[in-house]
């Protein structure tokens, strides 16, 4: 079976190429035949020599397989340049006689050549000057819409800034307002701040007033009290010693101042004691 660079291959060509195989494709065919036949038990010493030399008896047949396509290679080589040459010459012969016809219509073709050149230069002026003319138009519109859109945009800002001027003209007297109402309920707060501290310090002064009214009774009944209680006692005291005197001394008469300072010495009367 022919390989696809051999399918492209004259059939001279072709023949040429199998010729220079041919012997080693008998060869090869030859061997591929026998190749499945062959057996070698590896296992032993034997067959892995045997394997082993069979192998390079295959690759010694590669250095021939290459050698015959290098010879083959050159002379295609050899063939391929001889036939360049041969093209080259056989072609200046043919440019030569065309050349000895030809010279006089070249001229014929040249000048229309540079008829036609001409003719499109002056189609490109053309061109060039309609287009220039037609941009002096456009950048003149262009210019004047450029104008008018100047003027209607500086109209424009002009209303805003007025628009805007107005605006905060009326904001400013809003928070004029704002800041005088401000003012007045700060004031009004500040009066009602400093009222209800006035009364807090009034309440507060009422309340240690209070406490301390309460706390001058308190100690003044405290102090009744015990003089009252004083008062009781010293009567008691009194009395007790009245009693003494009466049942003790009087019951000799007269008291006498003798009778009166034994008694004291003694420590008979209740309540009474000498300090020395």
């Amino acid at each position: 079976m022919m390989s696809k660079e051999e399918a492209v291959l004259s059939p001279a060509m072709t023949t040429a190429l199998s010729t220079g195989f041919m012997d080693l494709r008998k060869d090869i065919a030859e061997l591929k035949k026998k190749n499945g036949s062959f057996h070698f038990d590896i296992s032993t010493k034997k067959g892995e020599a045997g394997a082993r030399s069979y192998i390079n008896d295959l690759r010694k047949i590669k250095p021939m397989i290459a050698e015959t396509h290098k010879v083959i290679k050159h002379d295609a080589l050899v063939f391929g340049k001889a036939a360049d040459k041969e093209k080259r010459f056989l072609t200046g012969e043919l440019d030569d006689m065309i050349e000895f016809h030809y010279a006089d219509i070249r001229k014929i073709d040249d000048a229309k050549k540079a008829a036609a050149a001409l003719e499109i230069e002056i189609s490109i002026a053309w061109d060039d000057a309609r287009f220039e003319e037609a941009g002096r138009r456009e950048r003149a519109v262009k210019e004047g819409e450029a104008k008018l859109a100047a003027e209607a945009e500086t109209q424009r800002r002009e209303k805003i800034a007025k628009e805007e001027a107005e605006k905060f003209a009326a904001a400013e007297v809003i928070l004029a307002e704002g800041r005088a109402n401000r003012a007045t309920r700060e004031a009004a707060e500040k009066a009602e701040r400093e009222k209800l501290v006035a009364v807090k310090a009034v309440e507060e002064r009422q309340r240690k007033a209070a406490e301390a009214s309460t706390a001058f009774d308190t100690k003044m009944a405290a102090i009744e009290k015990k003089r009252v209680e004083d008062e009781d006692h010293r009567k008691k005291i009194h009395d007790e010693i009245s009693e003494y005197i009466r049942e003790h001394l009087q019951y000799k008469g007269d008291i006498t101042q003798n009778d009166l300072m034994n008694a004291l010495v003694r420590n008979e009367i209740p309540h009474v004691t000498i300090t020395y």
